[in-house]
């Protein structure tokens, strides 16, 4: 299954404006299909068991966050080739997993959470206001989503991510803890202060400690109309909206966290050094995406890559500021 609210179906209208322009005769989402399509794409990274004995344990999500985290990259191409994004189960599956392609957090999310529930995890999306990089006083929209698992018996509830644009944890971050959290990327708590739940987090080689916020949830919940709605805004605000406005790319590769920011690749050792190399060419980029993100789009998806290249394309983000 995955998101409702009723069980009545959204209008023609709602999903003919949310859908992102696919391919009419692509086979439609398939559960019987689906997870042994999601345990093969992460599996060319991490050795993953066979969809069978994948079993509603910490255990298991662990191993799902980690290997979505360093199989699928995050990125945001079709936002910024000004293309709409679409949370749909078989527009998620046919791009990331059929094309091999990465997403931003409403797909990378969505993703996570079909597997999980076909799995067996009870899941309940969260809708947040994102504070990384905010000012204390600055206003911020419901423009990110993640996700609550619960896992009998062990612990109760988990925070899963695999979307924050590489910033998140790769790990699930206990929900019930009552204090901070030491995990492998860093320590990690949420709080709840005026009618939301704050996550933070501070890197290993940060010796202050006061973190910083990530982003904020509503204790209230949401409904998925809401995360439509957020969606849309997400990719198609201009100006205004984060992604719609700059080219990024997101990956965990070993113990690095490699990203592209518009003109600037860098590798960041998990708790430790930082190196940027200039990005001056569309050959260039498309090169990283291959070798560094695990995004071939020259084989898996030639019609983005030459949306890349021509005319305007990604060249914008590319220049220097």
């Amino acid at each position: 299954s995955h998101f409702r609210v009723s069980s009545c179906s959204l209008s023609t209208c709602t999903r003919t404006i949310m859908a992102a322009v696919v391919d009419a005769h692509a086979p439609a989402f398939s559960p019987e299909t689906f997870l042994a399509k999601y345990v093969a794409r992460l599996g060319e990274v991490v050795d993953m068991p066979s969809p069978g004995d994948l079993k509603p344990t910490l255990e298991v999500l662990t191993l799902m966050m980690d290997a979505q985290t360093r199989s699928v990259p995050f990125e945001n191409i079709d936002v910024a080739l000004r293309k709409t994004i679409s949370m749909e189960p078989e527009d998620v599956t046919r791009k990331m997993l059929d094309q091999k392609r990465g997403g931003y957090c409403f797909e990378q999310n969505t993703l996570l959470k079909l597997a999980l529930e076909l799995i067996g995890f009870t899941v309940t999306p969260l809708l947040c206001r994102v504070r990384w990089g905010k000012r204390p006083d600055e206003n911020t929209a419901f423009t990110h989503m993640c996700l609550k698992v619960d896992v009998e018996g062990e612990g109760g509830s988990y925070l899963a991510d695999v979307g924050f644009a590489g910033t998140n944890s790769i790990e699930p971050i206990s929900l019930n803890a009552t204090g901070p959290l030491e995990l492998s990327d860093g320590t990690w708590w949420t709080e709840e202060r005026d009618g939301y739940v704050f996550l933070s987090m501070k890197d290993r080689e940060e010796e202050e400690t006061v973190g910083r916020d990530l982003y904020c949830w509503s204790t209230t919940g949401c409904m998925y109309p809401d995360l439509l709605q957020a969606n849309h805004w997400s990719c198609t605000k201009v100006p205004g909206a984060r992604f719609t406005g700059q080219l990024f790319v997101a990956i965990t590769s070993g113990q690095e966290k490699l990203h592209i920011m518009n003109n600037t690749f860098v590798r960041r050792v998990m708790g430790g050094s930082k190196e940027t190399t200039a990005i001056e060419s569309t050959g260039q980029l498309e090169e990283l995406l291959r070798t560094h993100f695990r995004l071939d789009l020259g084989v898996s998806d030639p019609e983005t890559l030459a949306a890349m290249s021509k005319g305007d394309g990604v060249a914008r983000y590319l220049q220097p500021k």
